[in-house]
């Protein structure tokens, strides 16, 4: 009897310390740091059960290969520790597969970080819990380094708040690389492209800066590889992705100002001008619904504190000024209650100034109501002429 209660105690021993380790091969490690610190170029460290990572760990000069033991395997972060914690530098390849991440609902800085020209990070088959990002993002990509993603999913709050708070950044180069099925939100900075390719059932939130951003008055790709915006939808409140032509690329467009009321749909149009100003009318007010706006001019600290001003939908909003608009169209039917609501940001570097205008292209006019006007006399109207959009008075 002593034998086999021995035994059992071995057994259970065992099995206590599988349930928490990191192995390269049949060599078990009590940490994530120990595991690579004895890890050569091309070594799988396999992850049994939940792995705190203490301490950052950085890929150099070597591949590796972190892979989850089954469906139960979790890497986490350790409460109250807000440092980023594993990094790809100088030659470094590392591919994370299979397995969990936690961030422990810490507000932390990045988690994952690929940042240096010869860096690479791969996931694959990833899913991120418990995540806190008010700051920061879960993976930041700088510096030059790559990261690909095939298979990443994200649960927990993400603030999109601007430009932090997302779940990946592209910093530069355009070198975050997506692909398979996925569910996360990433910020494209500056006025990179984002590529992408082979992907199923993805929802795919995209932030970009839109103040400083040239690619929507230029009508350039900010996704290349899908024309699909089912998959991959703006972040940034206004804006939408659509399809750019006849190509597999999204590119950025004002959103579509839509509200539905008493069974009618009515349908804002907008107008970026060359200086920067913007223009807001409906052409068809229906009935039963009150329009505001409200204006916060850039100089100003915070947003307007003072409520909403109501407009006339066919007079509309014309605002020559930077700063935050924001249109409301509320239905007052208790029936089909209905909010449109938008808020854009208005910057000269949003305007389409530095566009040339095609000298062959038909010149088209339009009202201040957004209706084609063939023959425009005696008033104000929008002149449209390839990819050159302004204000003219007739």
């Amino acid at each position: 009897m002593k034998k086999l209660y021995t035994l059992a105690l071995g057994l259970l021993a065992a099995l206590g310390a599988n349930s928490q380790t990191v192995t390269i091969g049949e060599t078990s490690y009590n940490n994530l740091n120990d595991a690579y610190a004895a890890a050569v170029d091309g070594d799988v460290l396999t992850i049994n059960g939940t792995v705190e990572v203490k301490s950052r760990v950085t890929v150099e000069n070597k591949s590796i290969t972190i892979i989850g033991a089954d469906e139960n395997a979790q890497l986490k972060r350790p409460w109250g520790n807000k440092t980023m914690l594993i990094k790809a530098g100088n030659n470094g390849n590392l591919t994370i597969k299979n397995i969990t991440w936690s961030g422990s609902t810490v507000d932390a800085a990045s988690s994952f970080e690929s940042s240096a020209s010869t860096a690479v990070i791969t996931f694959e088959n990833v899913k991120f819990i418990e995540i806190n990002q008010n700051t920061n993002y879960t993976i930041d990509q700088k510096a030059g380094g790559t990261v690909n993603i095939n298979g990443l999913v994200a649960e927990g709050t993400f603030a999109m708040n601007g430009d932090t708070g997302w779940t990946v950044r592209e910093g530069n180069d355009n070198k975050v690389n997506i692909s398979g099925t996925n569910d996360f939100c990433i910020y494209v900075q500056n006025n990179y492209l984002l590529p992408v390719s082979n992907l199923e059932n993805s929802n795919i939130i995209v932030g970009f800066d839109i103040a400083n951003d040239t690619r929507m008055k230029a009508k350039r790709a900010i996704v290349r590889g899908t024309g699909d915006a089912t998959q991959m939808k703006s972040g940034m409140p206004g804006y939408a992705l659509v399809k750019e032509g006849n190509k597999d690329n999204l590119r950025i467009e004002l959103a579509p100002l839509a509200i539905t009321c008493n069974d009618e749909t009515v349908e804002g149009s907008d107008f970026l001008f060359e200086n920067g100003s913007y223009n807001f009318t409906i052409a068809n007010a229906g009935t039963g619904i009150e329009y505001s706006y409200k204006f916060t001019e850039a100089t100003a600290q915070a947003f307007a504190a003072e409520g909403f001003t109501a407009f006339a939908p066919a007079t509309g909003i014309d605002i020559d000024k930077e700063g935050i608009l924001e249109i409301s169209a509320e239905c007052a039917n208790m029936n089909e209650p209905n909010v449109m609501t938008r808020t854009i940001t208005i910057s000269k570097t949003t305007g389409i100034d530095g566009i040339v205008a095609d000298e062959n292209a038909p010149v088209e006019y339009y009202n201040l109501q957004g209706i084609r006007v063939e023959n425009p006399e005696n008033g104000i109207f929008i002149r449209r002429q390839g990819n050159k959009t302004t204000k003219v008075a007739l």
